[in-house]
């Protein structure tokens, strides 16, 4: 049912056995959450699961690069009928002028097709070692590997060819770009 919406936090094996801590300070307004594992689901729909989780956020701190969150491994995942969206992240680091991350895969299960020419299977796209700060850059020095299960293509009469197991990898390090 989509209109249920349930969320749960939880204490982790060798974690401090309560899943949430928390501190407030009545005179900044600052504060720090920390959520050893966290669980979110809307029905069969939607489900999100995160560890490591730090919300922390001090209005006196003027640094425009203070962390705001952090999580250790998150996972999220929207069902379509038979076909799957899922999203994994590792070691995301949100700040107030932007954001890092050292892995975010993004996957699609099921089948992708243009009418008749083109099919792909199980398509996925993971970018590592990526930031970006606002106003200023882009930190870009990991890869960004495009895969799937399989792709065919099919022209006419002219040609078809297909493949299984496809996955190509860009290096994205600027020391790479060019060579």
């Amino acid at each position: 049912d989509s209109t249920t919406f349930t969320g749960s936090v939880s204490a982790t094996d060798g974690g401090d056995g309560l899943g949430f801590q928390g501190t407030f300070d009545l005179s900044t307004g600052a504060f720090d959450i920390t959520l050893e594992q966290f669980h979110l689901a809307i029905g069969s729909v939607f489900t999100a699961d995160a560890s490591d989780v730090h919300v922390t956020y001090d209005p006196t701190d003027s640094d425009p690069h203070q962390q705001l969150v952090s999580i250790g491994d998150a996972t999220l995942d929207f069902k379509f009928g038979a076909n799957d969206i899922t999203g994994n992240v590792t070691n995301l680091t949100i700040y107030k002028d932007g954001f890092h991350f050292d892995s975010v895969t993004i996957a699609y299960t099921g089948t992708i097709s243009l009418g008749s020419i083109l099919t792909i299977t199980n398509p996925s796209v993971t970018l590592t070692d990526f930031g970006v700060t606002f106003g200023g850059s882009v930190a870009a020095n990991g890869s960004l590997t495009l895969s799937a299960a399989s792709a065919s293509l099919n022209v006419g009469t002219l040609f078809s060819t297909s493949a299984t197991n496809l996955s190509i990898t860009i290096a994205l390090d600027p020391a790479d770009i060019g060579n």
